[in-house]
């Protein structure tokens, strides 16, 4: 008895120093950051234009800051979040010219959460120094897959450049040091590369801090088409048909980020946010959220951002936060969340906001926010003759920061905003900035002009790079033209190296061979698999018409369905494939009472291939209406006895799904004049079908 009670009590406390520990592991942190999306980009946010259900799904399952603010451009607020400082403080004041290069010696995000035992991989948007000791993999980072410059095929006098004439599409990357070629449009690309990665780290059960950073929808606003066409077809300006267009297609991403993070089951302990650097770059004619300003401006539209943030073991859904909170902020909170002591790093200026988020009781502090544009001209010493240089040169006192102190600059705390040191607005009662409230209020602008003027003189020995000479080589085109020279660049084909291949059998007569005359839904089928990004090979139809991948012939067609019974021992052994596609419903006449037959024989067809593979899926077909009459008039019963097969087959076997082909079709419009066989909208309309219950059921292409 003393020995069950002592193995009892041992097993107690195992049990509860496991869950302990379950319960205390730290979290994952992906960081999504998108490229000039405004706040209003989005239709949780009342956007007109865009329909973004994966940003709606995250704002609802997380908690959005509806204040939170970074600056008007792209590589300052980068630097904040990658150092807690303001970006004026890591020598930022630029996006180009040199002054878009993070100082060196500051403690970044990854090194941080290095020390909580994270291990880091950038993906897409780096923008903060071209040069070799300015990248990623000097600043923390693991795993690195990066363009250059501030955007792909950019190029600027100076280091900062991206590989030359490198395009949206089949875009290169530089990959832990070596550039690729990749396949398929860029955010498509950044994605995959990152969903490999986590994986990868989720198998090896590491803990990692995964930073997606996108080019879109950064200018010059190219979008695969069928993400355009809406925005064609609704008569939107070019430059809008590619600015939306990429951001759906950045939601279909998130989409399925989302999706991978509940299918490998780290979605609970992960923590996943989704913001923007600045505000959106389409200025004319465009929803911005009832906000005066566009990327670049120092107003409220200019620096207010989506942030969406989402823990589900930690975090209440659906929660909103409207206290004011900074890019430099982010750097502490993640901290926090990694549980690292960042108290000894020097020159700090976030704080952790993870007490608003948590519901912990936390007094709020009215800081003052401290934001300025930056970007006036080049310093003309600092230039020698580099091409295009001429645009951005100005006069020594035009390039001295001091001539631009009190331009494109604002101070802000909870309730104002003070812009160029001389117009005050009440964003409690004014979001629009229309009326100027300096003169009523001198108090909160004699207190704002004396922060401004401290904070001034505090950063001006933090600009570091304002005296720096334009070098006269670009980086990532030296290196790209020597590893052309050298090993070459190869491709990186990411679907291949890292996808699911399925095999897809098609049995049945309705499986037909195609020809000139009527068509296979095989071959669309095959074509909105391989669009979707899924790796397929198809075993089929006699004629190997198929233009697109593989189908090979197996010879099926113009067989009933207890043909297909006494052959499918034979059949599948020779072509075990991972998917079936049964449709033999056609091939009898009226006369013959078919019904109980058929039904007996696509049973007998089910099990013989579940004993030879019990993981397959099968998916089996109702029978299309057909005008060839009487001959077909048996199929509205069979489709009901079919359907009745499978709901018991359901209960007794896993992996047999109903294929409503039945519903929708129309064989007038849908079939050539022989009133059986498909045209190709029937073709098209058939695989629509079949498409719709495979991507349910196949897992998600990465």
């Amino acid at each position: 008895m003393k020995n069950i009670l002592k193995l009892l009590f041992t097993l107690f406390i195992t049990i509860v120093l496991f869950s302990c520990a379950h319960s205390t592991k730290k979290p994952n942190i992906i960081l999504v950051i998108t490229d000039d999306q405004g706040y209003g980009d989005i239709s949780a946010h009342g956007s007109p234009d865009v329909l973004t259900p994966n940003m709606d799904k995250l704002k609802s399952q997380g908690i959005s800051l509806e204040d939170f603010q970074v600056s008007p451009t792209c590589a300052p607020t980068r630097s904040a979040i990658m150092s807690g400082k303001h970006p004026f403080k890591c020598g930022i004041t630029h996006t180009i010219l040199e002054r878009e290069r993070m100082a060196l010696g500051i403690t970044t995000l990854p090194e941080v959460l290095k020390r909580g035992g994270y291990t880091s991989g950038i993906f897409g948007k780096w923008h903060l120094g071209d040069e070799e000791q300015y990248q990623p993999d000097k600043r923390g980072f693991d795993e690195v897959f990066i363009h250059g410059g501030g955007g792909i095929g950019q190029a600027y006098p100076g280091s900062c450049a991206d590989v030359p004439a490198n395009k949206y599409f089949d875009p290169f990357f530089r990959h832990n040091g070596t550039f690729v070629k990749t396949q398929g449009f860029c955010t498509d690309v950044i994605f995959k590369q990152a969903l490999y990665w986590i994986k990868e780290k989720v198998d090896g059960q590491e803990q990692f801090f995964a930073y997606v950073a996108t080019n879109a929808p950064h200018s010059p606003f190219i979008a695969p088409e069928k993400y355009k066409k809406k925005f064609i077809e609704d008569g939107y300006p070019e430059k809008s048909q590619g600015f939306y267009g990429m951001i759906e297609n950045i939601d279909d991403n998130l989409g399925i980020l989302m999706e991978k993070l509940e299918a490998w089951g780290i979605e609970d302990n992960t923590v996943l946010i989704f913001m923007s650097d600045n505000g959106k770059a389409i200025r004319y004619g465009s929803y911005n959220a009832g906000m005066k300003g566009y990327k670049g401006s120092v107003n409220e539209g200019g620096t207010r951002v989506p942030f969406f943030i989402r823990w589900p073991m930690k975090f209440e859904a659906g929660k909103q936060i409207d206290v004011l909170q900074n890019h430099y902020d982010l750097m502490p909170t993640l901290a926090d969340i990694a549980q690292v002591d960042i108290s000894g790093l020097p020159d700090i200026e976030g704080g952790s906001f993870l007490p608003y988020l948590s519901g912990e009781s936390k007094e709020n502090i009215d800081r003052y926010r401290f934001v300025h544009g930056g970007r006036w001209p080049l310093n003309p010493q600092n230039y020698s003759g580099q091409e295009g240089g001429e645009h951005w040169i100005g006069t020594l006192e035009e390039s001295n920061p001091e001539n631009s102190k009190y331009k494109n600059c604002a101070v802000r705390n909870e309730r104002y905003r003070f812009i160029n040191n001389s117009k005050l607005y009440d964003l409690y009662n004014d979001l629009g900035e229309t009326t100027d409230v300096a003169a009523e209020n001198p108090e909160v602008v004699k207190h704002m002009k004396v922060a401004y003027e401290k904070w001034w003189t505090n950063v001006q020995p933090y600009l570091v790079n304002e005296n720096v000479p334009l070098p006269n080589e670009k980086p990532y085109w030296v290196a790209f033209e020597n590893q052309t020279k050298t090993k070459g660049i190869t491709t990186l084909n990411i679907l291949s190296n890292h996808t699911k291949k399925y095999t897809i059998l098609g049995l049945g007569d309705s499986i037909t061979e195609g020809g000139d005359s009527f068509k296979t839904y095989l071959y669309p089928l095959f074509k909105m698999l391989s669009e979707a990004g899924y790796v397929t090979e198809f075993i089929g139809p006699n004629n190997n018409k198929c233009e697109i991948g593989v189908i090979k012939n197996a010879g099926f067609g113009g067989k009933n369905v207890e043909y297909l019974d006494s052959k499918i021992d034979s059949i599948y052994k020779k072509y075990p494939a991972a998917i079936v596609l049964l449709h033999a419903g056609h091939n009898h006449f009226f006369n013959e009472d078919p019904v109980d037959k058929m039904i007996a024989a696509h049973k007998s067809i089910i099990k013989k291939i579940m004993v030879l593979n019990p993981e397959v899926k099968i998916l089996v077909a109702q029978v299309i209406t057909s005008g060839k009459l009487p001959k077909y008039s048996y199929i509205p019963e069979f489709n009901k006895e079919l359907a009745a097969m499978v709901a018991q087959l359901k209960t007794e076997e896993h992996g047999v799904v109903l294929v409503n082909q039945a519903e929708g079709f129309n064989w007038e419009k849908h079939c050539i004049g022989d009133k059986v066989h498909p045209n190709s909208e029937g073709a098209k309309k058939m695989a629509e079908t079949w498409f719709i219950n495979l991507d349910m059921l196949l897992d998600k292409p990465l």
